[in-house]
This record gives structure tokens, C-alpha cells and sequence, in this order.
């Protein structure tokens, strides 16, 4: 109570534990305010793409004790993972405190009965006191590729784009009503990439809602449609698209339902022949997820300044203490 009264603070090293599915983070990364790195740098396999991966952000946390710094990391961590999921084009997630089942083994081969066994991850990377000196524990993450890209190279590990630390740095810089927006649309992003591996209209929906939160931004676009025209340079056509993606994917899906990408729809299996209609709707929700990222991408880019180090982006930031003061009455 004394320490709280007199806002005496100190120094507290936390980390924050998100898993994804997909290739292996290429190393670590310190951008403002945080160390961003595979949990797990030795992981045996790491080009598999169907494989969990495990992620941390540790930062140092100014706080009052012990308990005042958990809460302070646990809000600022996922804040930080929102960011990454939109940047990574990849839904981080927490743990699940579930059981699940599984194929067990004994000496490398396959037991036929299935076992129920509980999520987790533990390996001595985990136990950490304090933040790491760079390159220590894993090497340096690459930076490379680009935020707009469209696809991943099979065999290639996960990475960063190089616009990521100026993106960070600028929307943290920028006016408050900018960065709420950019962290209200990469939240909604960031369900969508999760959610979406199950429910794929749940996806499309969500990465929808996540560019109307964006376009809250942009006092020159008054709805979806206008923000979209404005910020999609690859296709000038996209009426009918736009048609599709508000009043189908987005409003018919939560105000009506409907699941337009086909999960509740009858499904034909071993049928020598290719099925049209959903060869068409594949292609159509490749190019709705094309647009919608194309569109936050382009409006990134406009938003956030040009720096002096923007070519300078495998220059890695210093951990900065995250400060939380409390406000009194006056």
C-alpha cells in the first residue's frame, strides 16, 4: 500500500506466450518497447507448415510489485500480438487450458488407440529472469519480404516484413485517434487469421469488419466501399466485389447466418470431377482476402511517415521499460 500511495515503481521482466500454425520464426526480433522470438529456437522441424508454433514477447515493465506488472504485460502483450498478427499475415493465440486427443507413440511408432492429453509447451528456453542479450538464445530475425505480399514460399521461414519497425514506430507516433483505429482493425484481424482456419466466412467476415475499423481513420472515406476504392491500386473493377464482401460476407454473415464460403453446404468427396461452383467460390474468397489486406497494406503506407532509417530496417530497437502511472483526483 506504501509503494502504491508513494507510485514507487521498479523494473519487472515479463513474457507473454502466443502460439501459431506455420513455419518457424526466423529469429528474434527488438522492436519498440519488446523482444519478439520463437519460444522454442531449437524446434527440430521447423519448415513444417501444418506445425504449433510457440512465440514470446518479453518486455520490462515498470510497475509497482509483482501482480501490477502481470496485468501491465498481459494488456500490453496482446496489444503487441494483435499488431504482429496483421503485420505477420499469421493469428497468434494464447494457450488453450484444454485436453485434447491424440496419436500417441512408444519407440517411434504409432499406438493404435488414441490418448486424451493436456495443451501445453515447457523446455528450459521458457525460464527466463531477465531479458536476454541479442543474439544470445537465437540469431537475429532477417526482415525480409514484404507486407504486401501476397504469397509464402514453400521451405521459406517465417519473418517479419521490412516495414514492420517503421509501421510500429509511426503508429505509436501518430495522432491517438489513428493508432486506436489501426489496433481496433489489427484486433479484428487477428480473429479473423484464428478463427478463420475453422470458419472460413467467420474470416472473411471479421477481415471486413477489421478494414471498417481502419476506415474510422480516414475522415475522406465515408464507408467501406469509398475506403476501399481509395486504397486498392491492383484492380480498378471491384464493384461487384465490394457488393460481395459488404452485404454477403459481412452483413449476411452477422446479421442473417449465412455462411457464404460453404462450411454448412453438402460436401462431395472422391468425385473424379471438379466441382465449378466451388472452384468459383475458392477463387472469389482468395481474391476478398487479397483485397481487404491490399487495402490495410496501401493505407499503412499513406499513414506512416517516411523516417531516416526507413532502409536501415535490420537495425534492431533497444527494449524500452513500459511505464504505467497512476492517475489521482485532483
Amino acid at each position: 500500500m506504501a509503494a502504491t500511495l508513494a507510485e514507487k515503481q521498479k523494473s519487472f521482466f515479463r513474457r507473454s506466450f502466443f502460439f501459431y500454425v506455420g513455419s518457424q520464426l526466423d529469429g528474434e526480433y527488438w522492436l519498440p518497447g519488446y523482444r519478439f522470438a520463437p519460444a522454442y529456437p531449437g524446434d527440430p522441424s521447423p519448415h513444417l507448415i501444418n506445425a504449433e508454433r510457440i512465440t514470446s514477447i518479453g518486455q520490462d515493465i515498470e510497475a509497482i510489485d509483482d501482480m501490477h506488472a502481470h496485468a501491465l504485460a498481459y494488456e500490453t502483450g496482446r496489444r503487441h500480438a494483435a499488431r504482429l498478427s496483421l503485420l505477420l499475415n499469421t493469428g497468434l493465440y494464447g494457450q488453450e487450458q484444454t485436453c485434447r486427443w491424440g496419436f500417441p507413440t512408444l519407440a517411434g511408432q504409432s499406438i493404435t488407440e488414441s490418448t486424451r492429453f493436456q495443451l501445453g509447451f515447457n523446455h528450459p528456453t521458457l525460464h527466463l529472469g531477465e531479458m536476454p542479450p541479442k543474439g544470445e538464445i537465437c540469431s537475429l530475425g532477417k526482415y525480409q519480404g514484404s507486407l504486401a505480399a501476397r504469397y509464402r514460399i514453400a521451405g521459406e521461414l517465417l519473418s517479419l516484413p521490412q516495414e514492420a519497425r517503421r509501421i510500429l514506430r509511426g503508429v505509436d507516433a501518430a495522432d491517438p485517434f489513428i493508432t486506436d483505429a489501426f489496433d481496433r482493425g489489427a484486433r479484428l484481424y487477428q480473429v479473423a487469421s484464428v478463427c478463420g482456419r475453422l470458419f472460413p466466412s467467420v474470416g472473411l467476415a471479421y477481415r471486413v469488419a477489421a478494414v471498417e475499423a481502419v476506415c474510422k481513420a480516414d475522415q475522406d472515406c465515408k464507408s467501406f466501399g469509398e475506403f476501399m476504392k481509395k486504397y486498392v491500386t491492383s484492380n480498378n473493377n471491384i464493384g461487384g466485389i465490394l457488393e460481395y464482401l459488404y452485404g454477403v460476407a459481412r452483413s449476411a454473415h452477422f446479421h442473417a447466418g449465412e455462411f457464404p464460403l460453404g462450411e454448412f453446404s453438402r460436401q462431395f468427396f472422391f468425385d473424379p470431377l471438379m466441382d465449378s461452383e466451388t472452384v468459383q467460390r475458392d477463387e472469389l474468397n482468395r481474391t476478398c482476402h487479397e483485397l481487404t489486406r491490399e487495402a490495410i497494406v496501401n493505407w499503412l503506407t499513406a499513414m506512416i511517415p517516411e523516417t531516416p532509417d526507413q532502409n536501415m530496417s535490420n537495425i534492431d530497437e533497444p527494449p524500452i521499460a513500459i511505464e504505467h502511472r497512476s492517475k489521482r483526483k485532483q
